[in-house]
């Protein structure tokens, strides 16, 4: 029985990223390559490390950030009943969007989140946040060399009741 040539291209692949694999995990295992330095980007840490709103919007430029009407949307419930999970999706529909930040108001830490995008990626985050109380919160986008930014109020209740 003869092999077709696309389950031979598949043999050839497999064997091909198995023995990369491999090599991998000994260079990991010798200590020639740490996953951490390889998988991940370094953190701006003073701007995750700011208390203070007005501290947190100049660490990430957006202390004169423009107003970006219906192109950058906050998608966040009214009101909230539990503070410790809320689900917030923003989307940008800026051109050339390469950075995508939630700040709120009243956290001890405002800056939430931050995310870069490669050029090709849509720009769209989608998570769940914890909030201490009702709050403000600030999407801001860094799209096309300028920055823009989005508010929406959420209210955070206890047992359903308003605060």
């Amino acid at each position: 029985m003869s092999r077709s040539p696309s389950s031979e291209r598949d043999r050839r692949l497999r064997r091909h990223v198995l023995r990369g694999v491999g090599a991998a995990a000994i260079w990991v295992g010798t200590g020639l390559m740490r996953p951490v330095q390889v998988l991940a980007a370094p953190r701006e840490g003073t701007a995750f490390e700011a208390r203070s709103l007005a501290e947190v919007l100049s660490r990430i430029g957006a202390a004169d950030a423009l107003d970006a009407g219906p192109s950058l949307q906050i998608r966040a419930p009214d009101v909230a009943e539990n503070g410790a999970v809320v689900a917030v999706d923003i989307v940008s529909t800026l051109p050339d969007t390469r950075r995508i930040a939630l700040v709120v108001d009243h956290n001890p830490f405002p800056l939430t989140f931050q995310f870069d995008f490669a050029p090709e990626a849509a720009p769209q985050v989608g998570t769940r946040i914890k909030m201490n109380e009702t709050s403000l919160l600030r999407a801001v986008a860094d799209a096309g060399g300028k920055t823009y930014v989005a508010q929406r109020e959420v209210k955070v209740t206890v047992g359903g009741c308003g605060s």
